[in-house]
């Protein structure tokens, strides 16, 4: 008989092919039918972007979970969302609503976070004072001007003309006008931040992530002024300055919104989801900590959600098990002194398509792992 093993799987998502929480569930369910021996809990990662609100749910089951139709990063496209709700606290991840999967082509020119300013807007209709706001994984970069309009905002060319502001026409707005009621004074918001990148500069918003949303490199230079010209603009009207805030880039400018207008706390998304789902308590006593996600890379070293992980396992003197899609070369050898006992790629190969297969490679990794548990 083998012996009992504890294993707490910690899979991030598989980009494009599983959520975190699909494949902690694979692992978990696969193991009950196959290794009935083990005792496997899962603990699904999330920092903020894509798969937060699953892995919230799942952390704290008393979380409800409500649907709407909103406009996406392209307003004139509609599309499903699902936000939380526990106890007082709205909870929205940006990405359902504003996700980078949801602007297909790139225009980036276009987007808009008008969508996320009518949740708000809702939430507020709905009698919320405290909002838990995921930032990650936004296709937008408008600094939350579209927000804003959706709030009440309007906003006038130098001819005095209204524009509808997205991420590509910040530089036109001369003027602004306020609501005549905006009741932001006792709202509270927490944001969970996959980056601590402020507003401008080569480590900004517009030149760290512009490019991966859609933005022409050529053009870089031109967004930052819009930036710049726009956050000018407000930080004269409200006296207050956040561009050099940490994570006031995040989500293209939209941390710099919430922190203009709200009280706000800004704060790791993966450490927030750590503490308040009790994670260091679960790994208690496993033998193994099972880790993964779609490309295994040097970022990965340098802060990954992932990676953290691994390093409290690591003092904790429980082994490590890397499952990722691919596991670059170098990784592989930096295994044994980063606390990986053991990997196993699920695809062999970059080029090869590990989307229409994810699921049962995962579970053959898996029992790979098994059959050579005492070489880890």
């Amino acid at each position: 008989m083998e012996k009992k093993m504890k294993i707490l799987s910690c899979l991030c998502s598989y980009k494009g092919c599983l959520s975190s929480r699909q494949a902690n569930e694979i692992i978990q369910k696969y193991s009950s039918q196959c290794y009935p021996e083990d005792d496997v809990s899962q603990f699904p990662l999330a920092d903020g972007g894509e798969g937060t609100l699953s892995c919230l749910s799942f952390l704290f089951p008393g979380r409800k979970i409500k649907e709407v139709y909103l406009p996406g990063p392209l307003r004139e496209n509609r599309v499903k969302a699902s936000y939380g709700i526990l106890d007082n606290t709205m909870v929205i991840e940006v990405a359902q609503i504003l996700g980078l999967s949801l602007n297909p082509g790139l225009c980036f020119d276009k987007t808009t976070s008008y969508g996320l300013g009518l949740l708000l807007k809702k939430g507020r209709e709905m009698g919320f004072t405290s909002f838990l706001v995921g930032l990650g994984g936004s296709a937008i970069a408008d600094e939350g001007a579209g927000a804003r309009k959706a709030l009440g905002f309007s906003f006038f060319d130098k001819e005095g003309k209204e524009v509808f502001p997205v991420s590509g026409n910040l530089l036109t707005i001369e003027r602004r006008k306020m609501p005549t009621s905006i009741d932001t004074k006792e709202v509270s918001v927490t944001l969970l931040c996959d980056v601590k990148s402020t507003l401008f500069g080569k480590n900004g918003a517009t030149y760290l992530f512009s490019g991966q949303k859609g933005a022409e490199k050529e053009k870089l230079p031109l967004y930052e002024k819009g930036r710049k010209h726009l956050n000018h603009l407000i930080s004269q009207s409200i006296g207050k300055d956040v561009s050099s805030f940490p994570s006031s880039g995040a989500a293209g400018g939209l941390g710099a919104f919430f922190q203009r207008f709200f009280k706000t706390e800004a704060t790791s998304g993966a450490s927030y989801i750590r503490e308040k789902g009790k994670r260091e308590e679960r790994r208690k006593g496993c033998d193994f900590v099972l880790l993964g996600e779609g490309h295994t890379d040097k970022s990965t070293l340098q802060g990954k959600s992932l990676f953290p992980v691994l390093q409290r396992a690591k003092k904790r003197k429980v082994k490590g098990v890397l499952l990722s899609g691919i596991i670059d070369e170098d990784i592989k050898d930096k295994r044994k002194k980063e606390g990986v006992a053991f990997f196993s790629p699920l695809h062999s190969s970059p080029t090869g398509n590990f989307s229409l297969t994810a699921k049962e490679d995962l579970k053959r990794a898996y029992s790979f792992f098994r059959t050579n548990i005492n070489k880890a």
